[in-house]
């Protein structure tokens, strides 16, 4: 291909990056909002749920626990603990993933076993409890640490 072809189809696709980049914050940070029912950001001096924009990257943080009161979050199942706000979720690409733009992640947590987070397009943050014996119950904290990118 000559020069001026690669030129062409660079600066079309630069210029279709650039559309979508317009859209969406290229800085920042928001708030990740714990699942009322049941969880509640950790506090005491603990980072807040919370995700962090640079440029494409986006990084989620902070420690969550299930409320006192809540219901015990028992293994086998899978539950949503918290929600993402929109501009800083991860992307749909279709079919060309079978995952969608689903983010697999594993997380900490205080009953010492690793688990598994999902973070979807539409937000959700969902724990699986079914990797070994993890019963949450109230004050038990599990920490949300992932990163993705946007486009």
């Amino acid at each position: 291909m000559g020069d001026d072809v690669l030129d062409t189809w660079y600066n079309g696709v630069a210029g279709a990056v650039a559309e979508v980049q317009d859209l969406l914050p290229t800085t920042g940070r928001a708030a990740v909002t714990p699942q009322a029912a049941n969880w509640e950001n950790y506090s005491g001096g603990f980072t807040q749920a919370q995700v962090n924009c640079f440029g494409p990257l986006v990084v989620m943080t902070g420690l969550i626990r299930v409320k006192a009161g809540a219901t015990a979050q028992t293994p086998g199942s899978t539950y949503v603990v918290a929600t993402v706000p929109v501009g800083y979720r991860p992307r749909d690409v279709g079919a060309a993933n079978p995952l969608g733009g689903r983010i697999l992640t594993a997380c900490q947590s205080s009953v010492g076993s690793p688990a598994r987070i999902d973070i979807t397009v539409t937000g959700d943050v969902i724990w699986y409890s079914n990797i070994g014996n993890l019963t949450m119950a109230a004050g038990q904290w599990i920490a949300l640490n992932a990163w993705w990118t946007r486009y």
